[in-house]
Order: C-alpha cells, then sequence, then structure tokens
C-alpha cells in the first residue's frame, strides 16, 4: 500500500514546485497547520457478526496536516480557485481492545475552495493514502474482525468544509466527510469500514502575507485526443483461509479531453484470473476460464496536467460468476499520475455494485498532442 502515498507525494510535489524552473515565474506558497478532531458513525456491513462488532466499537480520530496554497501564475490555480495541497497524518481509535484496532494513516490531500469569500469558504476535498495498526482478521485470535483482513490497507478521505477566518493567521472550520478503509481483496475478510465522521478543526497559517486570489483571464482550451494503453497487475485472495491468485487488466482506453476539467471516452478491458481452473466449473480450457472482457465508459477528472481521477462504468461481454465476476457490470476509480508525456502510474479499484474485486496497480502508455499552456 505504500505506492499509494508515493505517488500522491509525487504530485502534490509536483504541485508545490512547479514554478522553479528559472524560466517561469517563481512560485509564492501560503503554508498552514491544520489541527482535526473528529467524531461520527460506523456504516453497517452486510454480515450480521461484522455489525455486532461495529455496534460495540465507537469511533473517534485526529489528524495533523501541513499545507501549501500556491500563488504562482499557473492555470488550475486559477480554474479551482487556490486549492491547497498537503501531507496528513491521522489517528483513530474504536475503543474496542479486541476487534478492528487504531488505524493510523498517511494520506495526500487537495481542498478546494467551491465558494470563497472575504472572511469564510466552503470548501471540497479530497484524499488517497496508506492507513495501518488494523488488528486483521484471525480464525483463532480475532474470529470477529469480519471488517478487514490485513494491517495494511489503502485510505480514501471525501469531505466538505466552511471555514471561517478569524485573522489572517488564525481561522476554524466545521465539516462533515466520509473515510473508507479497504485492501481491494488482496486478503479476506475485506468487507471494508466506512465512516462518516463531524470534523472540527483549526488552522494556523505560517506566512504572515494575505493570499493573492487573483484570477488571471484564462485561455480558451483547445480540445485533444488521448490514446492509452494501461496493464495493471494485482493479487485477489477469495477467502480468510485461502491463497492469494494472480489476477490483471490490460485496458485500452480513448479519451477526448474537451476542456481544463475532463475527459471523456471509452474502452476495452481484457481481464485475467489466474483462480479459474480451480473456481470455475465448465468445459472450457483453464485459459479461457482465467479470461473475461468488457467495454467501458470512462470519465477523467483533470485536477491539474499531470494528475487526474478516473472514472469508468464497465459491461461484461464475458464473464465468470464463480470468479466473482458477481454483476453484469462493473466500477473503477484510479488517480493517476503522468510522471512525463507518455508514462502514468496509478493505483485503483475495481469494483462490483461498490464491493472490491481487486486493486489495480496501474502502468500505462499515452499518446497525445496538447498545444495548451499552462503558466500565464
Amino acid at each position: 500500500m505504500k505506492y499509494i502515498f508515493s505517488l500522491l507525494f509525487l504530485s502534490l510535489l509536483h504541485q508545490f514546485s512547479f514554478g522553479q524552473d528559472s524560466t517561469k515565474t517563481t512560485n509564492k506558497t501560503i503554508k498552514r497547520f491544520e489541527l482535526h478532531a473528529e467524531n461520527g458513525a460506523m456504516l453497517p456491513s452486510g454480515s450480521d457478526l461484522a455489525n455486532s462488532l461495529i455496534n460495540a466499537s465507537y469511533y473517534n480520530g485526529a489528524t495533523l496536516r501541513l499545507g501549501w496554497q500556491t500563488e504562482s501564475p499557473y492555470v488550475y490555480s486559477s480554474i479551482y480557485n487556490n486549492p491547497i495541497y498537503g501531507l496528513a497524518w491521522y489517528v483513530s481509535t474504536f475503543h474496542n481492545d479486541t476487534g478492528i484496532g487504531r488505524p493510523h494513516a498517511v494520506y495526500g490531500y487537495a481542498r478546494v475552495p467551491w465558494v470563497r469569500k472575504p472572511k469564510w469558504n466552503i470548501n471540497y476535498e479530497l484524499g488517497f493514502g496508506m492507513s495501518y495498526n488494523f488488528e486483521p482478521y484471525d480464525d483463532v485470535s480475532n474470529p470477529t474482525n469480519l471488517l478487514i483482513g490485513s494491517y495494511k490497507n489503502a485510505f480514501i478521505h471525501l469531505s466538505a468544509n466552511a471555514e471561517y477566518n478569524f485573522s489572517n493567521r488564525f481561522s476554524a472550520g466545521l465539516g462533515i466527510g466520509f473515510k473508507h478503509f479497504s485492501n481491494g481483496s488482496t486478503k479476506q475478510p475485506n468487507a471494508g469500514i466506512n465512516l462518516i465522521p463531524i470534523t472540527l478543526y483549526g488552522v494556523y497559517t505560517i506566512d504572515k502575507r494575505t493570499p493573492d486570489y487573483s484570477k488571471p483571464q484564462v485561455a480558451k482550451f483547445q480540445n485533444n485526443h488521448h490514446f492509452g494503453v494501461f496493464f495493471c497487475p494485482s493479487s485477489k485472495s477469495f477467502g480468510p483461509t485461502e491463497n492469494n491468485y494472480f489476477v490483471s487488466t490490460l485496458s485500452f482506453q480513448y479519451l477526448y479531453q474537451v476542456g481544463y476539467k475532463a475527459r471523456w471516452g471509452g474502452g476495452v478491458d481484457i481481464f485475467y484470473k489466474s483462480s479459474g481452473p480451480d473456481k470455475v466449473m465448465t468445459d472450457e480450457s483453464d485459459f479461457s476460464k482465467s479470461m473475461s472482457y468488457a467495454v467501458f465508459a470512462g470519465y477523467d477528472w483533470v485536477l491539474t496536467e499531470r494528475l487526474s481521477v478516473n472514472v469508468a462504468f464497465g459491461w461484461y461481454l464475458k464473464r465468470h460468476y464463480a470468479n466473482e465476476e458477481t454483476t453484469p457490470y462493473y466500477e473503477r476509480v484510479c488517480p493517476r499520475y503522468r510522471v512525463n508525456k507518455h508514462l502514468v502510474v496509478g493505483v485503483g479499484i475495481k469494483a462490483h455494485k461498490g464491493g472490491a474485486d481487486y486493486l489495480e496497480w496501474t502502468v500505462g502508455y499515452t499518446m497525445f498532442k496538447d498545444k495548451n499552456k499552462y503558466r500565464f
């Protein structure tokens, strides 16, 4: 799971350093510390035994953050209303000595102002990272934890908040969010843990000066075509006592970017699960038992010219129910980072009706021509 954090760390470094080239205007950043305290509800699982563990647990948590807000002459700063990027360390407890554990997480986040006024603003934010320090399921020592089967897990954070500025250096906020912990079925059980926390936080701005929120005129976007091939190897477990199987996705994708924020398109997915010979009881060859394929419609939410979040909805043309392809359709969410013009890396989740099928560790090769300028 450490690669999730590495991916976001690289993208955040990009945000922090894109203006350091001597041929461009130097970056100016407003740095800030935040301390969050939260309390909230755990959403129920599908299992009565897992729900009894949820009912016996009481959740609260805290987060320490370091964020920076850029003022450099950058198109995406203007488009997204001068967002804040940062790194965070999260700790929590479920007040249950033998069940879930006391998870921690390290993650990168982006906070985007939706409404900005002189004294207050309303924001939405997202974060991805690595969580650890769970007490995973064990059939002897911890048989009741049917929510999570691994010590380390992926971590996803979404929230909306309102923040009030008491001065140039002190502010406070209140928000509601969603947190999700999952190992993507690399180890069972993996019902996942879903939280709806209410958060109260305080902010101390390190820099004395007031941020410059002026919005330069952004040039009209020149639409372009993106072609990509992505390979996503992973592993999957079908039960707490079963071994992992190798699984993979080979994806061919076309997207048409129609503005700074969005690409639309689709493609073809080819899936391989080495569990086929053991799980699929048909007269097909072992290779055929392991293969399935689909078509999908896709969307990229473009956060910068390098960082995007890919969302796809696919329909199987061939599938094997015994390989846990349990519905005729599937979903994908995958943050992706463009290392250079052609190389893309990422990690995402392929799911059926919101239940993880497996993690997709993504490496891709893309081809496109982009004539747009991203610095003023």
